[in-house]
């Protein structure tokens, strides 16, 4: 996804471009993933449904899609100043908030480790909204 993002950056890709180039950027991590492949029912659910579903081969094509959506959902905002990175600054306030919640829970060690992962993500996406906020540039040029 870096390659890509440079290679836009350089040739100034078409959007269908970008997504096609995106799915193909998802394979080695489909490839290479052998971990389980069922989703936990939420609990409103749990009386029509089991626990959880196995998902086989559709859990791979949801991966996928995540992927790709991912990368490119916070990118289609480019250009408006202040507008991705609030909604990167939004996303990890509310990952920050789940972890803290599941602290309690059965794994709390996995959820202090993504909490310490966001923590430096969320302080560097602030110092950049501070400095992408539209008229908010305290370095400027006078050019008369």
């Amino acid at each position: 996804m870096l390659l890509l993002g440079f290679i836009d950056d350089v040739l100034d890709l078409r959007w269908s471009i970008k997504i096609a180039f995106s799915f193909l950027a998802t394979l080695p991590l489909l490839v290479s993933y052998s971990g389980p492949t069922n989703i936990i029912v939420p609990k409103p659910l749990r009386g029509i449904l089991d626990t959880s579903i196995n998902l086989g081969y559709g859990y791979h094509a949801y991966m996928m899609l995540i992927a790709v959506f991912c990368t490119n959902s916070i990118n289609i905002y480019a250009g408006i100043n202040g507008l991705e990175v609030t909604q990167s600054i939004i996303v990890s306030c509310a990952v920050l908030v789940h972890n803290y919640i599941e602290l309690g829970g059965s794994c709390p060690d996995q959820h202090l480790l993504s909490i310490f992962l966001m923590l430096p993500f969320l302080a560097t996406s602030l110092g950049l909204l501070y400095y992408n906020w539209y008229g908010n540039h305290p370095i400027t040029l006078d050019v008369a």
